[in-house]
């Protein structure tokens, strides 16, 4: 059995299911991006693609973040 990893935002996620998601990049400032809390819309927008992200795991979901900041 082969494994294949794919590298992508959230934001170019396609259709479908995976068996394994990896949401890395969870900080304070980096996501939700500092840009979208200007607007209720883009900041619902990101809450979406996040809610997109994590229910596409068939079976195994890790969420990261960075314990400190360099």
């Amino acid at each position: 059995m082969q494994i294949r990893y794919h590298s992508m935002t959230i934001h170019s996620q396609g259709p479908g299911v995976s068996a394994g998601f990896y949401v890395v990049g969870l900080e304070e400032n980096l996501f939700p991006s500092q840009m979208s809390l200007n607007s209720r819309s883009d900041l619902e927008e990101e809450r979406r693609l996040f809610y997109v992200a994590t229910t596409r795991a068939e079976s195994k979901l890790t969420l990261k973040l960075r314990y400190f900041a360099l």
